[in-house]
């Protein structure tokens, strides 16, 4: 019920249903990602951050890369894009074939101004899920800054056919339409 609160954006009715699930098991990886997810929707950062770090010292395998991952988004938002890099990492150590995960480096790389490496994380990522709209979309952006404009062009097109709003705004700036 906590998730379907959480999809309404009902976060406080989220937050109280998580509450519950950890008093039943304080060890849930589960309802502690949850409650990550719902800190940060509430604006609760720090919070946000302890349930992260409790989830990935208990959980295994996907769990553990799952909260990896939430921990890496959460220092991107932050800013802290050395931080989020070294979550993302840790992540892709534990799986390096996950698209996700690639483009998630990818987009810090971006972030960095390590544009080729942006652009071949976008690759691998795209290799392992061709309709990855978000790869696609940051694949645009690293060719946009390599000066590969007609390439960049192509791929916001391709993020925007796979349902990428914000693409639209790329392919009709006056760099799609020199």
């Amino acid at each position: 019920r906590g998730s379907a609160y959480f999809q309404l954006g009902e976060y406080e009715l989220a937050k109280a249903d998580f509450e519950k699930a950890l008093a039943l098991n304080p060890q849930s990886t589960g309802a502690l990602a949850n409650m990550a997810n719902v800190s940060l929707a509430l604006g609760d950062n720090e919070t946000a951050l302890t349930y992260i770090n409790k989830g990935i010292e208990t959980a295994t395998g996907d769990q553990k890369i799952q909260l990896l991952i939430l921990k890496g988004n959460y220092y991107k938002t932050i800013g802290e894009f050395e931080n989020a890099s070294l979550a993302y990492e840790e992540a892709f150590q534990l799986d390096n074939q996950n698209a996700v995960i690639l483009n998630n480096q990818a987009s810090i790389m971006i972030e960095l101004e390590n544009y080729q490496g942006a652009f071949e994380k976008c690759n691998e990522a795209l290799d392992l899920q061709p309709e990855m709209m978000e790869a696609y979309f940051n694949r645009g952006i690293a060719n946009e800054m390599l000066r590969n404009v007609e390439a960049a062009c192509m791929d916001w097109e391709q993020a925007f056919i796979l349902g990428s709003s914000i693409a639209e705004e790329y392919l009709n700036s006056p760099v799609c339409n020199e």
